[in-house]
């Protein structure tokens, strides 16, 4: 409820605080002349018009910075909206989150509020629970197009990784074909991530957050070694526990998170993985107004990096 109240753009005081928090953090920018930032926003599909209001709030808040790119961030919460009868299917969920995208791509002018937000977004997110599924990953669950996907629980990881590379590829095309720029897919492949996960991951994403995992998998190791897939890390972040209330998602949270001494970035380090250290939740997690030297400093004493 805290979280609904003070860290979300689309309430009930229409993102007035976040908007708030946001400029601070753009002050705390400005101090330091190298330091540029990707910040995380959710877009849900719960609703068509959920874009508008979106670039409504960027617009009437100004919350843009010369050092700032975005990251829509895409939360698995289709069944949640099944539940609640926003969406039948996962096909119309889909087209909440991309429809309003590839209009104003073919017609900026429909849009300019919306158009100028996406000038200022590097790429997208998806996260999701991996735990729960009904069904295992074979080519069965393909055979179901997402117009025909109206069950009322969350459709595969693999499946929804999929069909959101699928729209972000023919809208790349789009934008590229226009002079507009273009998006990254850079997925969360958390702890409760299975080896299925990780495939899909290497064959869609141009980069992943966490992908601890994959110390439990030395043949993906190896294949994102080559392909030099980047992993956005954070040993810090994924250190810390914080208390849930809800004890249906206790669980998840609590497998979520991986013992400092316990995370692999040292083993993928040595091994050349394409690593890079990242912030997680630093408004939670971190002491200073400098998360990331957080993350950096303790790492380098932890593992005795130069």
């Amino acid at each position: 409820v805290i979280g609904e109240i003070f860290l979300q753009w689309d309430n009930h005081i229409k993102g007035r605080f976040l908007a708030e928090l946001t400029h601070e953090l753009f002050k705390e920018y400005k101090k330091y002349k190298f330091q540029v930032s990707e910040l995380r926003i959710s877009v849900y599909g719960k609703d068509r018009n959920e874009w508008d209001r979106l670039q409504n709030w960027f617009n009437t808040y100004n919350v843009y910075d010369q050092r700032v790119r975005w990251i829509i961030q895409i939360p698995q919460l289709y069944k949640v909206f099944r539940k609640q009868k926003n969406v039948q299917n996962v096909q119309e969920m889909l087209d909440n989150i991309f429809k309003p995208l590839f209009e104003v791509t073919i017609d900026p002018s429909s849009n300019p509020g919306l158009h100028r937000v996406l000038l200022t977004v590097a790429g997208f997110d998806a996260i999701d629970d991996e735990t729960g599924y009904h069904e295992t990953t074979n080519a069965k669950i393909f055979r179901i197009l997402p117009s025909q996907f109206d069950r009322e629980h969350n459709p595969h990881f693999c499946y929804w990784l999929y069909y959101i590379w699928a729209n972000i590829y023919a809208l790349n095309h789009l934008r590229k074909l226009r002079g507009l720029n273009t998006f990254a897919f850079r997925p969360h492949v958390s702890e409760t991530a299975t080896p299925e996960d990780l495939m899909s991951a290497y064959l869609l994403a141009h980069g992943i957050s966490r992908g601890g995992r994959l110390r439990k998998s030395p043949l993906l190791q190896y294949l994102f070694y080559l392909k030099q897939i980047g992993i956005s890390m954070s040993p810090l972040s994924e250190n810390k526990y914080f208390f849930v209330i809800d004890f249906e998602i206790s669980n998840y949270q609590k497998r979520l998170f991986l013992k400092y001494k316990d995370n692999p970035f040292p083993t993928f380090f040595a091994r050349g993985l394409n690593l890079s250290l990242s912030t997680d939740h630093p408004l939670l997690y971190h002491m200073t107004s400098q998360p990331l030297i957080e993350e950096y400093s303790i790492t380098a004493q932890v593992f005795d990096l130069n």
